[in-house]
């Protein structure tokens, strides 16, 4: 179905539509479709910024609804365009977006967060344009109407894909002593801990996991947001995607780099004098690193939070695993855990 609302007004659709299904689908929500980008001076400075593509209905974190039906999310999908070259592409909440990485809201500090105001739709004194906002729902609501039995049919299927258990799920279990109720990022690195497949929190199969500790979680992952963590970080990353990690992270602390690149013969006076082709020429030298290891070197340099934060930022990576012996580390904290009852195997929400 070809119109105009994915061409300028999608906030205005994805409102209208979101009120639509919102008694069929609770649980969906606002979305966002954006990618990381390139900005013009990248070679020489590394300067990257999340741009908005499409704004959307999320049925789930793989499913969205937009004025031409109901898609699945894929990452790979070249028919967004930006302004430069994409080095991640992600479907998010908009409940779950950092505000200060759009300049409107930094300009207009007092703006609330809004589908509207994060695609622009705002006035010169940083109100919302509720009069441009209200004529182009119009249109949406006047155009839902006309193709009725259309969006009827993708609700549907909506419905559909919520409720069933999508293939690309994986039911997976850890096991321990501590009651763990959520996935911590303390608890995904110790120093002299066994982290033979990465950093992370540790999954397996129920047998494996009862084999650790009496209390029993489950989760679901997206198998494909885990990566083999024996592979090389050149087959997961691409070279400018480990220089934007390195880069992050030296300007959280600017010392154990600078002294890394030095240690490969790199001639630096001061950490200060570090440069983003320095991370070009790092990334090279360190993409035939399997990416277990190149986790825990890093996390060997800074604070877990920071790696975490960083890799999940860059890549949209979940985790790892080893398939030989079906350990999985997660490193995505928003992953939701639910108890296992000991005697039934039942699950149990957490709510802790």
């Amino acid at each position: 179905m070809t119109n105009n609302f994915n061409f300028g007004n999608c906030s205005e659709f994805a409102e209208v539509l979101l009120n639509t299904i919102k008694y069929d689908i609770p649980e969906a929500q606002f979305g966002l479709i954006r990618g990381l980008v390139k900005m013009d001076d990248f070679e020489e400075y590394g300067d990257i910024e999340w741009e908005d593509c499409h704004a959307v209905v999320m049925i789930n974190d793989k499913y969205y609804l937009d004025s031409t039906g109901l898609h699945k999310f894929d990452k790979k999908d070249k028919s967004f365009s930006f302004s430069n070259e994409t080095l991640n592409l992600e479907l998010i909440p908009l409940t779950k977006i950092n505000k200060y990485d759009y300049s409107i809201y930094r300009e207009y500090e007092s703006l609330p967060i809004s589908i509207h105001a994060t695609f622009n739709k705002i006035k010169d004194n940083g109100k919302l344009a509720e009069k441009e906002i209200n004529f182009n729902k119009e249109k949406a609501e006047k155009h839902i109407e006309s193709e009725k039995k259309f969006f009827q049919k993708e609700i549907l299927a909506a419905i559909k894909v919520n409720k069933i258990k999508d293939e690309d799920l994986l039911k997976i279990y850890h096991g321990d002593n501590f009651d763990t109720s959520k996935i911590k990022v303390e608890r995904m690195y110790h120093s002299d801990g066994n982290l033979q497949e990465g950093i992370g929190v540790y999954f397996g199969n129920e047998e494996c996991a009862r084999g650790y500790g009496k209390n029993i979680v489950s989760a679901y992952i997206d198998k494909e947001k885990i990566v083999d963590s024996r592979a090389s970080i050149e087959d997961i990353l691409s070279i400018d995607q480990i220089a934007i990690i390195l880069n992050k992270l030296h300007q959280t602390d600017n010392e154990p780099l600078y002294y890394y690149l030095t240690d490969f013969g790199v001639e630096l006076s001061e950490p200060e004098d570090v440069e983003f082709q320095n991370f070009i020429f790092l990334a090279e030298k360190l993409s035939v690193s399997e990416v277990r290891n190149f986790q825990i070197d890093l996390c060997q340099k800074f604070p877990t939070k920071d790696v975490v934060e960083i890799w999940r930022e860059v890549t949209g990576i979940d985790g790892t695993f080893n398939e030989e012996i079906e350990f999985y580390a997660i490193v995505n904290t928003d992953i939701k855990l639910k108890k296992e009852s000991k005697k039934n195997s039942k699950l149990k929400s957490l709510n802790k």
